[in-house]
């Protein structure tokens, strides 16, 4: 069972199940593990890059890792800032005229 709403679930169901409360992972801790995975893989990676896959990944770790694998083969085992933006399709504030 899964639901935004625990609180209108019956005591006594609640008294026979395992209960985990999921929480969003902070942007340094993602960050930190995409550091750690691009050294163990052999990645060459800016930190700018992993911080721009962090912001998009809204503090899901499953999608940092998604995006990290998807960047790290579209760049040829490079993750860079210029690859990340291309991937994600972020732009530059000066592209929008800020």
């Amino acid at each position: 069972m899964c639901t935004t709403d625990p609180q209108k679930i019956l005591a006594t169901v609640l008294s026979r199940v395992q209960r985990f409360d999921f929480h969003a992972i902070g942007a340094d801790e993602i960050q930190a593990h995409l550091a750690y995975i691009c050294s163990q893989e052999g990645f060459t990676y800016d930190e700018e890059a992993l911080e721009l896959i962090t912001r998009h990944a809204h503090g899901g770790m499953r999608d940092a890792l998604t995006s990290l694998e998807q960047i790290s083969t579209y760049g040829a085992g490079d993750v860079s800032r210029a690859v990340a933006q291309e991937f994600l399709g972020e732009v530059r504030a000066r592209c929008l005229g800020r």
